[in-house]
């Protein structure tokens, strides 16, 4: 998604497992890394947390009180198991 999408201002990452919370934290590192010249001017603010899904909407409002007023523009969720559980 950061990769295809070079508008994106804000990425929220969400993951319960401290396992996988930290595994897609080194992936998201590269990717950000590789991609940072691409995006020149506009850079993406990156905000992860070790915490459930259903607190989405308090997280959302901690990053920008904003967001939750005017909406988001996409919500990706992958809520089955892993091959790490």
């Amino acid at each position: 998604i950061i990769r295809a999408h070079p508008e994106l201002e804000i990425f929220i990452g969400l993951d319960i497992d401290p396992v996988a919370y930290k595994m897609a934290n080194v992936q998201l590192d590269l990717i950000l890394n590789n991609v940072e010249a691409e995006r020149k001017d506009r850079a993406l603010q990156r905000y992860t947390y070790l915490r459930n899904f259903r607190d989405i909407r308090s997280i959302v409002r901690q990053v920008d009180a904003n967001i939750s007023s005017d909406g988001v523009d996409g919500i990706l969720m992958d809520l089955g198991m892993s091959s790490m559980q």
